[in-house]
């Protein structure tokens, strides 16, 4: 797992690439808008585990943490095929 730095800074990146692709929705393809709609539910996710690997660092935040890295990953993905077909 990252460390809480390199999650931050995973974090803010993936922030600043979803506030830029926000402003381009109204562009966005039908099957895009879906692609994006499954993105916000995991954004929303994302925040949630972050929570809770703040409050289970002392227990078992390795395996929040993997979680939280693993939906970083997905939507780092997600964000960059969208942002290729705009």
């Amino acid at each position: 797992m990252t460390d809480s730095k390199d999650t931050a800074s995973l974090v803010e990146d993936l922030k600043t690439t979803r506030d830029e692709l926000k402003l381009k929705a109204h562009l966005f393809e039908m099957d895009m808008k879906n692609e994006w709609a499954d993105l916000e539910k995991k954004w929303d996710g994302l925040d949630l585990n972050l929570d809770d690997a703040s409050d289970a660092a002392k227990e078992s935040a390795g395996n929040v943490g993997a979680a939280a890295s693993l939906l970083i990953e997905e939507l780092g993905k997600g964000y960059k095929k969208i942002k290729a077909a705009l």
